[in-house]
């Protein structure tokens, strides 16, 4: 049996503009864990500067995006599998 995932719900709010080449910063992180199904959450943010040490605290990140996405499992049936 295989597991396929589709996306089920998915949304994106933008905040603030950005543009090439300007650089950008994307955080995921697991929001949600269901039984069949897992719900992410995703930011963006930019940056004013490269700075060369990019383990250095990023001083003046702007959050530009937000954005959550849920994937669904199910078998080839059709229905939900965990």
């Amino acid at each position: 049996m295989t597991s396929m995932r589709f996306v089920a719900q998915t949304s994106c709010v933008f905040l603030r503009a950005f543009s090439y080449p300007q650089p950008v910063e994307v955080g995921l992180s697991i929001t949600k864990l269901g039984r069949s199904s897992a719900t992410y959450g995703i930011g963006l943010f930019s940056h004013p500067v490269v700075l060369a040490d990019v383990t250095a605290p990023q001083e003046g990140r702007t959050l530009c995006a937000e954005a959550t996405f849920t994937h669904v499992y199910v078998d080839d049936s059709g229905r939900p599998m965990p």
